[in-house]
């Protein structure tokens, strides 16, 4: 891996090192966290943007790059995380989507993504979604051949508000298989701590995501999306709570579904 593909991405490998034996032992199992970092390439300046902008959530998806790295762990698999912010080029988008390089947050313009030019695309193309891309789709190539079966599940955050009304603690997104992702919500929330949501704020079935579009439906493998309130992703304990349960839904549901594919 070249210089440049190891800033792209961060590879978390834990096939053959699971830290806890007891829940670990699921390589089949790849986590992708698309909004893991907030950095940007020293050439791009920030995009024109403060510190402080760029710690923000529409920069960064704030605690999942510790979460996937925390739930990886607990099942002995691998995690895919961004080595790039979302503002310079989003990877939970299709190269179609005019949102891939966005010039805008709700509030506020982005000075360095105003009028991209195709060269300039190409160039962000290359340097993060390329990496990041063909190196999820190698291990998602990789873990079928060695086990025949495997399941694709990205993690994400969000804000406690949107539009003036509050989130739910967490939500499951799917586009397929809905009796197993009900079953991973339940399992989620079955303390009754959490209020567990079900394709919202988006829907599975509306939005073309990459790990969806490029590597799970061509080859019909399970695949769900995670969203978790970014509030409950500030502490350490809060974190390692939600590994827990998230490698435990994980578990289960890779599970159902290899007995589900026969």
């Amino acid at each position: 891996m070249n210089d440049q593909n190891q800033a792209a991405i961060e590879l978390i490998d834990h096939r053959d090192t699971p830290e806890s034996p007891g829940e670990g032992g699921h390589p089949e199992i790849l986590i992708l966290c698309e909004h893991a970092s907030n950095r940007v390439p020293s050439k791009w300046q920030s995009l024109g943007l403060t510190e402080d902008e760029m710690n923000q959530h529409y920069a960064v998806d704030i605690g999942t790059s510790a979460l996937s790295k925390a739930v990886a762990e607990r099942l002995g698999c691998c995690a895919l995380l961004a080595g790039y912010s979302r503002l310079f080029l989003d990877l939970n988008r299709v190269l179609e989507d005019a949102t891939l390089i966005p010039d805008r947050t709700t509030d506020r313009i982005i000075p360095g993504n105003k009028d991209l030019s195709d060269d300039e695309r190409g160039l962000r193309i290359a340097a993060a979604y390329t990496p990041f891309h063909d190196t999820a789709s190698s291990l998602v190539d990789e873990l079928c051949q060695r086990f025949g079966h495997m399941v694709i599940v990205s993690i994400h955050s969000f804000t406690p508000v949107m539009n003036g009304e509050e989130r739910p603690h967490g939500a499951v997104i799917f586009d397929d298989r809905p009796d197993l992702a009900h079953q991973f919500a339940a399992t989620l929330s079955d303390d009754g701590r959490y209020t567990i949501g079900e394709n919202e704020p988006y829907s599975g079935y509306e939005i073309k995501s990459p790990s969806f579009e490029m590597y799970a439906k061509p080859r019909n493998l399970g695949r769900i999306g995670l969203e978790v309130r970014q509030d409950l992703l500030v502490s350490e304990h809060s974190i390692q709570d939600w590994a827990d349960r998230i490698a435990t839904c994980a578990a289960e549901f890779s599970e159902s579904c290899r007995k589900s594919a026969g």
